[in-house]
């Protein structure tokens, strides 16, 4: 009975406000991800704001690949899907999973959760994460502006961006604080150092040239995401 009466109390005293968010996107792009792991070649597309405030994507092996992360074998591969946001401006990063009848949400300040560690887990001495210009590459069809990424302290550790610069989104804004934020939660004390073209990112090669996600398609778009997430009492 007392668990009748809560959940009664729960159901009327508690109203779900819409408070909704809308994100506008100018770009999709369907990149091909190598998968050393499983060796399979995945597929994911990714939409993006021209300004860099906001990246999304809602790829269905993502969707499945954390399920099996967060629920193991009791995943639904097949009825999973999977939205991820991120908010270049505040270092934000939600995450929506439902499965079946099952809903997961999640929001992620990057770069409190990389506060948090303490200086104390930060390695060493502070690094700094650059970017240099590089000789043009022929990607899709026409030369393309790439530009080589590195720590200070291991310039030889590259990777090698290629942009295409007809379809112009702000990187700088976009992946400064994501990088830098991501370093920091992985204990590096760094600081990011970016220089980087205005323009969608067509392809990320490793230190060996090998790519790390490559784009198949892409797509002028005028789409719009809307988030609804919250709970609050009268």
């Amino acid at each position: 009975m007392k668990q009748f009466l809560f959940l009664l109390i729960c159901f009327f005293g508690i109203n779900t406000i819409a408070q909704n968010q809308y994100i506008s996107f100018d770009y999709e792009a369907k990149y091909l991800m190598p998968s050393k792991k499983n060796n399979t070649l995945d597929t994911i597309s990714i939409s993006f704001a021209k300004d860099g405030s906001h990246i999304f994507t809602d790829s269905r092996f993502l969707a499945q690949g954390f399920g099996l992360n967060v629920f193991g074998n009791g995943a639904n591969k097949t009825n999973s899907n999977i939205g991820l946001l991120y908010t270049s401006s505040k270092s934000l990063l939600q995450l929506n999973y439902e499965m079946g009848d099952n809903l997961m949400f999640m929001k992620m300040d990057i770069k409190t959760l990389a506060a948090s560690r303490g200086i104390e887990e930060i390695n060493g001495e502070q690094l700094s994460l650059q970017s240099e210009q590089t000789d043009d590459v022929n990607f899709m069809g026409a030369p393309r502006k790439a530009y080589v990424v590195f720590p200070s302290n291991k310039p030889e550790q590259i990777i090698t961006i290629l942009f295409d610069e007809s379809k112009p989104v702000n990187n700088n804004l976009l992946l400064t604080n994501l990088l830098t934020g991501l370093l920091k939660m992985n204990g590096e004390n760094v600081q990011t150092n970016l220089n980087l073209p205005n323009g969608l990112i067509l392809s990320i090669l490793d230190d060996k040239g090998v790519n790390i996600i490559e784009a198949i398609d892409i797509n002028e778009v005028d789409t719009k995401l809307t988030i609804n997430h919250t709970f609050k009492t009268n």
